[in-house]
């Protein structure tokens, strides 16, 4: 007889074969049952960049269906989960699978991550297949999904879910939505939360210390904010190279541009850049920290230390600045 946790797979998990491509805040299940969230869009052939967040172990600091799991970027301190930074983060993957080679080569902007082989996987969880089966199962989510889409005017077809909802178990507290969208169409939807987290109102979010500029609260839930892009021409950094040039740059620079600010990575235009301390061309900065998404809006004023990176699309080359841990940004 199968347990709970087989039970809620054969709703949830979709076979690997039906995966047409690997995009950003996929959660997919490996063979040893552990749990892969992905980053960004660029990936390799056959497989794909992430890290393992929940692990089978005995004890674990929580339970998925009624199995003990581990966590990876969480630590359980004084009963508390607790995020973790990157590099423990990081050092934590050759925890939960010793067999992971910590000296495997990889692009720069991997340097968190960790190469996965789609091989080694049971099945992806379809962010919008699962949010429709939630929905179904629960009529809690039902009710506030259905709440935020009167709230934003956006319909069932352009959402889907990240985190533990999109394998189908139940957080009474928070959902982690997920907006499809062109360009444009996300940028207004963007627009229309901005205008739900202004300091002060009963839906903004502050955690951990900070300001959430695109998470909200909702009929007193907590959603959390993803973008992801619904026409594939339109996503930049799909495919390409980045090249180190020179590594640990102090940098400053304005926004002028902030497209792609709520997307994994962000790429952010930057104009009155300055380079250890002399003035540069404009460039774009590359920040492949998920937790900073949203935070920057023409205007701001950036900084900290970076690498000067060479990046090549296609034909296409240009310089930047690549961030891979929000604690290398200073403002």
């Amino acid at each position: 007889m199968k347990d709970c946790f087989e039970e809620m797979m054969d709703d949830f998990l979709q076979p690997i074969s039906g995966l047409d491509a690997v995009t950003d805040s996929l959660y997919l299940l490996r063979k040893d049952d552990s749990f892969v969230f992905t980053y960004g869009y660029c990936h390799p052939p056959g497989g794909l960049w992430g890290m393992i967040i929940y692990y089978p172990t005995s004890p674990g600091i929580t339970k998925i269906f009624g199995r003990e799991y581990g966590n990876t970027v969480k630590a359980l301190v004084d009963g508390h989960l607790t995020l973790l930074p990157y590099s423990e983060k990081y050092a934590n993957q050759f925890k939960a699978d010793p067999s992971l080679n910590p000296d495997a080569p990889k692009p720069l902007f991997a340097k968190y991550r960790v190469e996965f082989p789609l091989s080694e996987f049971r099945g992806y969880f379809d962010d919008r297949v699962s949010l429709r089966l939630a929905m179904e199962k629960y009529p809690f989510v039902k009710k506030v999904v259905t709440s935020v889409q009167d709230l934003l005017d956006i319909p069932l077809e352009r959402l889907g879910v990240t985190g533990s909802l999109s394998y189908g178990k139940l957080e009474e507290d928070d959902i982690d939505l997920i907006f499809y969208g062109s360009v444009e169409e996300n940028m207004e939807t963007v627009a229309r939360i901005r205008k739900l987290t202004r300091r002060g109102l009963d839906t903004e979010v502050v955690e951990y210390g900070k300001h959430w500029p695109i998470r909200f609260y909702n009929e007193g839930i907590l959603i959390c904010s993803f973008f992801k892009y619904a026409n594939r021409d339109e996503i930049p950094l799909l495919d390409f190279t980045m090249d180190l040039i020179k590594d640990g740059v102090a940098f400053s620079g304005t926004v002028v541009d902030d497209t792609h600010g709520v997307y994994t990575p962000l790429i952010l235009g930057l104009d009155r850049v300055e380079i250890d301390g002399e003035r540069s061309d404009p460039m774009p900065v590359i920040i492949y920290d998920g937790s900073k998404r949203g935070e920057y809006v023409v205007g701001d004023a950036i900084g900290g230390t970076a690498q000067l990176v060479e990046v090549k699309e296609g034909s296409r080359s240009y310089r930047a600045l690549h961030v891979a841990d929000k604690k290398e940004l200073s403002s």
